[in-house]
């Protein structure tokens, strides 16, 4: 059988995920009453959008069998009207 040899563990490659935002607000009291603001705010998700598949399971002798395919870039584009 196989016996792990904890000294030369198997790593696979680092991952590094990046979600952005940015926001703008504004302020409506002179045109819809007061205390009334909108907000946009436009959230990006995976921002690097790295295409590279990611090993999840590594055998004895350092081959990967199984890898999975990594998150897609997503945009979300959000309004907030409070009053």
């Amino acid at each position: 059988g196989y016996i792990p040899d904890l000294a030369n563990p198997i790593f696979g490659p680092s991952e590094t995920q990046v979600d952005a935002w940015i926001g703008w607000k504004k302020d409506l009291g002179l045109i819809l009453g007061q205390n009334t603001r909108l907000k946009v705010q436009l959230n990006i998700r995976n921002l690097l959008d790295e295409d590279d598949l990611i090993p999840v399971v590594a055998n004895p002798d350092g081959t990967i069998p199984v890898v999975r395919i990594p998150a897609e870039r997503r945009f979300e584009l959000k309004g907030t009207l409070s009053y």
